[in-house]
């Protein structure tokens, strides 16, 4: 099963906090436990309509998995820090980024 939304899933994430975790965190004030949204691919020319699309395109992914991902499908993963990827694809360094 797959997060439907990042809303619910935060909320599971909280409840899952609240059963099995406070005790170990005691000694922290938790503010929050959350997750954010499915990454989307934000590209720097034509969009990706199907995964042929993907083929070779220098791609931003925000972890190893996925990373790892995206080479399966065919792109060329490009790791680096989110921060760097706004002058990456100003510069065509890289061709797009997968991001929330």
């Amino acid at each position: 099963m797959t997060a439907q939304s990042a809303e619910a899933t935060s909320a599971a994430a909280w409840e899952f906090y609240d059963k099995h975790l406070r005790d170990e965190y005691a000694d922290v004030h938790v503010l929050a436990v959350h997750v954010h949204g499915p990454g989307v691919l934000h590209m720097r020319g034509d969009a990706v309509t199907k995964l042929e699309d993907l083929k070779d395109k220098r791609l931003h992914g925000p972890s190893r998995i996925v990373n790892e991902l995206l080479g399966r499908l065919g792109a060329s993963p490009v790791g680096m820090p989110i921060t760097a990827a706004p002058e990456a694809l100003s510069k065509a360094v890289i061709d797009g980024t997968v991001t929330p």
